[in-house]
């Protein structure tokens, strides 16, 4: 038994998981199923770009997802997927949360349906991907539910402390994009062999490019309503600052006659009105007093403050 190795058999369909697979590990399985050397290599070596191959009988399909819960060793995680006859076979170098969850919902599977019978490899492949991806569509959900819950904290004076979470929430859908835009060359080339090779399997390839195709599109439309949410807080946090601004030239419009009317009244002059009158501190603090009051009364009746 090879080690990290997942075996799950649907009468003659198998679908077999490998998880951080040895050279030889791998060696061994392609020997086992008479799978191409090339095929094998692709298998070891890790891909810079999604990819798309076919020698002979076997396809060999390298997608990529992101890695957005747990701990991972990177922000991409690549899934290689071989279909050869009855036989899917997947390799990938890290714990990918969708694929450990998907491999206990056929454990579930298999022992309420002991008798289930597959005999081709497309339907679980199918099945495969379209959980990967169904993983996908419940974090932009996850963000979606934050964007409700942003949209009412920006109008409740949290505007400042919501420009970080939009950007925590636009980072995530802007990896989800890029992933499935690095993966649609790939998945375009596989639905155009497939129409071509087997067209018995039509309803799988309809599948799988719909699932692709629905993701992608509701990642865009998630990073078009975040987009709309920033615009909508910055515009919310500039109104706050011109506030802020308004209020703090408006405090100087008053305070400069005032400091200017005590320098007048600070000079070291030897005539200086009301200064030696018995009562000149108290005159010039209610002149002081009168002066704010009516700037008071001007900037309120022009609604400024």
């Amino acid at each position: 038994m090879i080690k990290g190795m997942n075996d799950f058999i649907f009468g003659t369909a198998r679908w077999i998981d490998l998880e951080s697979p040895e050279r030889e590990d791998i060696r061994r399985l392609t020997q086992e199923f008479d799978i191409h050397p090339e095929i094998a290599e692709e298998m070891i070596s890790p891909s810079s770009l999604p990819s798309y191959r076919r020698i002979d009988d076997v396809i060999f399909l390298s997608l990529f997802f992101p890695a957005l819960k747990h701990s991972h060793n990177d922000d991409l995680q690549e899934v290689d997927f071989i279909i050869k006859d009855q036989v899917l076979i997947t390799t990938h170098y890290d714990t990918i949360d969708a694929i450990h969850k998907i491999k206990k919902e056929f454990e579930v599977e298999q022992m309420i349906h002991p008798d289930m019978e597959l005999i081709d490899a497309f339907p679980v492949f199918d099945d495969v991907v379209r959980k990967l991806y169904k993983s996908l569509r419940h974090e932009i959900e996850y963000v979606l539910s934050d964007i409700r819950r942003i949209e009412r904290d920006i109008f409740t004076g949290k505007e400042r402390s919501m420009v970080e979470e939009i950007s925590k929430r636009s980072t995530t859908i802007l990896s989800i994009i890029r992933v499935l835009s690095l993966n649609n060359s790939a998945i375009e080339i596989l639905i155009k062999d497939l129409e071509s090779t087997r067209p018995d399997i039509d309803a799988f390839i309809e599948s799988i490019s719909a699932t692709h195709d629905k993701t992608l599109r509701f990642a865009r439309d998630t990073m078009e309503a975040l987009k709309e949410l920033r615009e909508t807080n910055a515009l919310l946090v500039t109104i706050h600052q011109n506030d802020i601004l308004k209020n703090l030239s408006t405090i100087s419009f008053i305070c400069f006659p005032l400091a200017l009317l005590a320098g007048i009244f600070g000079m070291n002059v030897t005539d200086s009105p009301i200064i030696g009158h018995p009562h000149d501190f108290w005159i010039i603090i209610a002149i002081m007093a009168v002066i704010t009051g009516i700037f008071f009364l001007f900037f309120h009746y022009k609604k400024w403050l």
